[in-house]
């Protein structure tokens, strides 16, 4: 229960993401245990659900929309677009550009 009210208030939130202490506040938890679920649904961290979930939106504007790079990272709230064709890399296995080219 606490996961999908978790997924749903990152939805909720995907303009303006929120720190992992505001989401798990929201959902009357602390961080340690926002984390455990996590693990036990995704085996992955609280962090890392919410870093997913950006990177999927990342992947739908990229693949749906003319905007630059630097846009896409905008409207996902990277401050530095530098950061986020990195993260894109990493996350992802390859670049934005290489990622939209197909």
């Amino acid at each position: 229960m606490y996961y999908q009210q978790f997924q749903e208030l990152i939805r909720q939130h995907a303009q303006n993401l929120l720190s992992i202490k505001k989401y798990a506040d929201a959902l009357g938890i602390t961080k340690t245990p926002l984390n455990r679920i996590c693990h036990t649904v995704t085996g992955k961290s609280a962090f890392k659900v919410v870093q997913d979930f950006t990177m999927n939106e990342a992947r739908k504007y990229l693949l749906n929309t003319s905007y630059s790079i630097a846009e896409v990272a905008y409207f996902l709230n990277f401050k530095y677009p530098a950061y986020f064709s990195p993260l894109f890399k990493k996350r992802v296995g390859v670049a934005p550009g290489e990622f939209r080219k197909g």
